[in-house]
């Protein structure tokens, strides 16, 4: 625990590592466009709690965008 201006703040002692699996596709929309879509999964590999019973971080991201090339 530290304290920062007068608040109590609280620095993390562990960090967590997780391993990401995912993938995309890009669909053109017009000549030089196009629409971006990915997919990716997370897992953690580690716990961030000193609980051994507590559960490790998952989650699912999706993720979209508008492609735009630069250059050539």
């Amino acid at each position: 625990m530290g304290v920062v201006a007068g608040i109590d703040v609280a620095f993390p002692v562990a960090a967590a590592v997780e391993l990401r699996v995912g993938g995309g596709v890009e669909l053109a929309v017009l000549d030089g466009l196009s629409l971006g879509l990915d997919l990716v999964y997370s897992i953690g590999l580690s716990r961030i709690d000193d609980d051994p019973d507590a559960p490790k971080n998952q989650g699912l991201t999706v993720q979209a965008g508008v492609v735009i090339p630069v250059g050539g």
